[in-house]
């Protein structure tokens, strides 16, 4: 035992062994506008402008930026994502709406991260259009969207700048926004 107690010492003197520190720096919303003969090309955008309708006049997703800020390479990284939507009752704009449970959630890997490399990771297979046209019907539609991040720790690392979410106000368009 005590040619132990030196050994530990040691152990607790030695520097921690460098790894990977993988962070969320960012979340940002885009939208790519529905355009017939058209590649699909995305805009980043701070309100979504679609008024109730069945279909949407555009398809919005959520872009992650995950960054590797330690000195050696992060493998596996697993980013965990939910997406919910504040519902009002159409033709009720003006009343506060209610969250609902996360309609989306869903998990991607990130195979490997280099140090000091930053990634973004679009989220846009949402079946967003899906959810959207099923509360129309209950009559219903978001002002409101959210998504909440987190890039799952492994054992021993904290939760520190892992976890983020974003909101995005819904909303019709400017123009067909009545006069009060």
């Amino acid at each position: 035992m005590r040619r132990l107690l030196p050994l530990l010492g040691l152990a607790l003197l030695a520097p921690a062994r460098a790894s990977a520190e993988v962070i969320l720096r960012d979340i940002r919303w885009h939208l790519s506008p529905r355009v017939k003969g058209e590649s699909r090309k995305y805009l980043p955008i701070d309100r979504w402008e679609q008024a109730p309708a069945k279909k949407l006049a555009g398809k919005p997703r959520a872009v992650l930026t995950v960054v590797n800020r330690g000195p050696k390479p992060a493998d596996g990284v697993l980013l965990r994502y939910a997406v919910s939507a504040r519902l009002v009752r159409v033709g009720e704009a003006d009343k506060p709406g209610v969250w609902t449970v996360p309609f989306w959630v869903e998990d991607r890997r990130i195979m490997r991260l280099k140090p000091n490399e930053a990634k973004d990771v679009p989220i846009d297979n949402l079946t967003l259009d899906i959810f959207l046209r099923k509360m129309l019907l209950a009559g219903y539609w978001p002002d409101m969207l959210r998504i909440q991040a987190i890039v799952e720790p492994k054992a021993g690392e904290t939760l520190d700048q892992r976890l983020l979410d974003k909101e995005l106000p819904v909303g019709p368009p400017a123009a067909s926004v009545p006069a009060r």
